[in-house]
């Protein structure tokens, strides 16, 4: 990659056309429009290029330059502009592909809001339809003190990232590309083989630029991954930073993130279909904050709310370690309270077939389950009610994207006599209720995900989502005592129908179907009939995608026993509650402290052992035991909520890490991995709202008794706190006097 190095001498004007990633940006104009928001200003060409940059109080100058570039086009012809009512700029230019010769308008909108500047890219086509990658291209041109972070799953540089599998990520590539899934399995567990799960990194580290090429969403536990879009840029000794937040409302497909040594960064967009029926529309914000990660993330969830909080409240209940297990909920109740045990992601298989979640049939009929038992409604509710008498909760096993067991390719003879009576035979579901939901490939094949020969389905086809929807509907009337549901199988939204048409996506010079955007146009009008009888909505992120999840409530990653699916996950829970796979007692082996502190650190519940429990970790008395010394700590951060102030918490000397969570009666402070000492300084900053006064401190450490009384002292720099470790590890209990905790008030 070669940056902007360049243009750092001439502050307002490109002086000399540039090679590489930032191609694209060389503009030897002048700055000749300035837009201003909150201690931000930037100066544009009349190209519509950004060339000065002035950040924080001061209006500090930054060296500094971005644009919009699209991959393998140049522009022609003279760049149009006008001012805006909103006190902004228009910039209107239009674009030629060198070899196709294919055009295309390319609007740059800029505008001030409250706490951000505005940029608005619209694209529009003439003449037939095509695609290209679309960058959103920007450096800060002086990078050798600098920072990055973004939502990644192991920051660069910190020793513990692997090598990234090169034909694995082709096969993802192609997978996406052509719904080919030939392969894919063998190389993601050969890939996964390289990904040992000991290796865990703080994601919540900043670190200094590097050649970078991030998936955003990542797939089955990949590395060099991101799961919300946004980029930040820090300078520590200034304490300024900039962040590029892109909108997760945008119809976003599939997008990278790529950086430099040098300081450039690029948001690639691919698969948008360039026409004049349906513009690509994307819309970003530059943000000013201080030099802290938390700044940048913590605007991006109060801007987009409706993707970070829970729709339903009634999810902080369920809060806590969760099991995946079938049984009949003959539980030492007593021991798992003691776990921070709380839901179960019912494993029963009470369904006769995947995708046929709840059978629409009256509460005492019944059908063979999938283990060719009798199962009916009655059963399931039965098993819910129990369970919540014991204190825990129950979320049914649902499916979006896949149906039906040993599925033929071609139809076989239809054995419903009846159309109500086609949900009893998987073949007969698919094949004679649902045809139009099957996903094939180019050739005419079903995909099917080599588990028992389930297919893909793409539940944007009315005739699934009226299925969908009348089984919530049933669970709604019929389980009264189940929480609701955990949805499978997310890796499916990463594909695109090539049968389908969404008006939006363009692969291999044809229209297609994204599954994802089949996802969000279904859990719309999913959501709606469980959230309103007081039901959540749980997913397995197996795409880790923040614009994938604005329906949900909370996460239960079946690769969490990844550190990088993990790191993924924690991030898009900062205000919602998640659960990590834990796979089998090896993954305790051989430090369980590793284990529990990555997940203390990141606000994410572990899987506990139980009776029946389904590939995950089997009960035993050494794993008990290491459960139930953490158990406090985790008890102590159910119902947590991030804490997003920039430079709110810090430990001294860096000695151990550190987060800070608000709970229903105050904060909690998990400090984690500490390096050989027995008691670290932690200081809180700005934190405490108004009224608020804390009233007791108390520290918790994994297999003791929690101390009361810890030393803490108030100065104008804060509040710190003398806090004692054992196991390199505390959680420390901040009760306030009138703490108000919004994630709390339950509807």
């Amino acid at each position: 990659m070669q940056g902007l190095v360049a243009l750092a001498a001439c502050p307002t004007s490109a002086q000399e056309a540039l090679n590489g990633l930032m191609a694209g940006m060389s503009d030897p104009s002048a700055v000749e429009f300035e837009i201003s928001a909150l201690d931000l200003s930037v100066g544009i060409s009349s190209h519509g290029h950004i060339l000065a940059l002035k950040l924080g109080k001061r209006k500090t100058n930054i060296p500094f330059y971005a644009c919009t570039v699209l991959d393998g086009c140049t522009q022609e012809g003279p760049v149009a502009h006008r001012t805006l009512d909103a006190g902004g700029v228009e910039f209107s230019r239009t674009y030629v592909h060198e070899i196709t010769r294919t055009q295309c308008t390319v609007v740059d909108r800029f505008t001030p809001a409250k706490s951000s500047i505005r940029w608005e890219v619209e694209i529009v086509g003439s003449g037939s339809p095509w695609s290209t990658p679309i960058e959103t291209q920007v450096s800060w041109l002086n990078p050798s003190r600098l920072l990055f972070w973004t939502a990644w799953d192991t920051p660069p540089g910190t020793g513990s990232r692997p090598i990234e599998n090169a034909s694995l990520s082709k096969l993802i590539d192609e997978l996406m590309r052509e719904s080919d899934y030939q392969d894919l399995a063998a190389a993601a567990d050969a890939g996964m083989d390289q990904w040992p799960r000991d290796l865990w990194s703080d994601p919540l580290t900043a670190a200094p630029f590097a050649d970078l090429d991030l998936r955003y969403g990542g797939f089955l536990g990949a590395h060099d991954a991101f799961s919300i879009p946004i980029a930040t840029i820090m300078d520590s000794s200034a304490d300024l930073a900039l962040s590029l937040v892109q909108s997760p409302e945008t119809n976003l497909l599939d997008m990278r993130l790529k950086t430099s040594t040098l300081g450039d960064v690029s948001m690639v967009r691919t698969n948008h279909r360039i026409s004049s029926s349906s513009p690509v529309k994307l819309s970003m914000d530059l943000v000013a904050h201080a030099a802290d990660w938390r700044g940048g993330l913590g605007w991006m969830v109060e801007r987009y709310p409706n993707y970070f909080e829970p729709p339903n409240r009634v999810a902080y209940e369920l809060d806590g370690c969760g099991s995946y297990a079938g049984g009949n909920g003959d539980l030492d109740a007593d021991k798992l309270k003691k776990m921070a045990y709380s839901l179960n992601w019912n494993a029963r298989f009470d369904w006769p077939y995947l995708g046929m979640s709840i059978p629409p049939v009256k509460r005492d009929v019944t059908w063979p389950s999938w283990y060719q038992k009798p199962a009916s409604l009655a059963q399931m509710s039965s098993y819910d009610e129990k369970m919540e008498k014991s204190g825990f909760h129950v979320l049914e096993y649902f499916n979006v994207t896949g149906g039906g067991n040993y599925i033929q390719d071609d139809p076989p003879p239809r054995k419903a006599k009846e159309d109500s009576e086609l949900w009893r035979d998987g073949n007969d579901y698919v094949h004679y209720q649902v045809p139009g939901s099957i996903v094939r490939d180019r050739k005419g094949t079903i995909l099917n995900d080599g588990w028992f020969n389930v297919v893909v389905l793409d539940c944007a086809d009315p005739s699934l989502q009226k299925s969908l929807m009348g089984q919530v509907e049933t669970l709604v009337k019929e389980l009264p005592h189940s929480y609701g549901i955990c949805i499978d199988r997310m890796d499916w939204l990463a594909i695109y129908n090539p049968h389908r048409d969404d008006g939006a996506s363009w692969i291999d010079d044809r229209p297609a179907g994204s599954l994802l955007i089949s996802w969000k146009q279904m859990l719309r009008k999913l959501a709606p009939i469980l959230h309103q009888t007081g039901k959540v909505i749980y997913a397995n992120p197996l795409i880790a995608r923040i614009d994938s999840c604005e329906c949900l409530d909370g996460f239960y990653d079946e690769m969490g026993d990844l550190a990088s699916s993990l790191n993924l996950c924690a991030l898009m829970a900062v205000h919602k509650p998640a659960i990590g796979w834990t796979r089998d007692i090896n993954t305790l082996r051989p430090n369980p402290d590793a284990l529990f502190q990555r997940h203390l650190h990141l606000g994410v519940f572990p899987t506990v052992p139980v009776p029946a429990a389904d590939h995950t970790i089997q009960e035993d008395h050494w794993v008990d035991q290491c459960f139930l010394d953490y158990g406090p700590l985790l008890n102590a951060m159910r119902g947590k909520r991030w804490v997003l102030k920039p430079h709110v918490i810090s430990v001294e000397h860096q000695a151990a890490h550190a987060n800070l969570f608000q709970v229903p009666d105050g904060y909690a402070i998990p400090i984690t991995f500490a390096n050989n000492v027995n008691e670290v300084n932690v200081t809180l900053r700005n934190l405490l709202e108004p009224g608020e006064q804390i009233t007791r401190l108390t520290a918790l450490h994994p297999g003791a008794a929690e101390i009361s009384g810890l030393k803490w002292q108030s100065s104008a720099e804060g509040v710190t706190i003398a806090v004692p470790l054992q196991r390199g590890c505390a959680l420390v209990k901040v009760e306030c006097s009138s703490a108000s905790v919004q994630g709390q008030q339950h509807s």
